[in-house]
């Protein structure tokens, strides 16, 4: 009998098309994908995807209480924050690198997303 490995399930929620484009169509390969913009679909959703890659505009958006209610829904999920989180409240930030699995800064290469989530499986 043949069994078909389980594909891990990656939640995107990018501003930018350009880069939610190619990271879907590099992703879809290997991954099953779903991406959302909207704040309450990207909670609803986190718990049936092992990781989030989220665009640091929505995070500084929507808040430290976005990333918290990500986390609280499943303690097990990624979350990577893609982009630099620039903001002079050193304690905001000194919470987003607490609370994410990785920051990677724009521009970077699809393959690098590959190695985040190599690394953390």
């Amino acid at each position: 009998m043949i069994t078909q490995e389980k594909k891990l399930s990656i939640l995107i929620a990018e501003s930018d098309p350009d880069l939610l484009s190619c990271l879907k169509q590099y992703l879809n390969e290997n991954y099953n994908v779903v991406t959302f913009h909207e704040r309450d679909d990207i909670i609803r959703h986190a718990p049936a995807s092992e990781f989030i890659l989220l665009d640091s505009r929505l995070v500084l958006f929507y808040g430290i209480e976005f990333l918290d209610r990500i986390k609280s829904a499943s303690k097990s999920i990624h979350v990577v924050v893609m982009g630099d989180v620039k903001t002079d409240n050193k304690n905001y930030l000194a919470i987003i690198k607490k609370t994410v699995t990785k920051i990677i800064h724009k521009p970077f290469k699809p393959e690098e997303i590959d190695k985040i989530i190599s690394d953390h499986t």
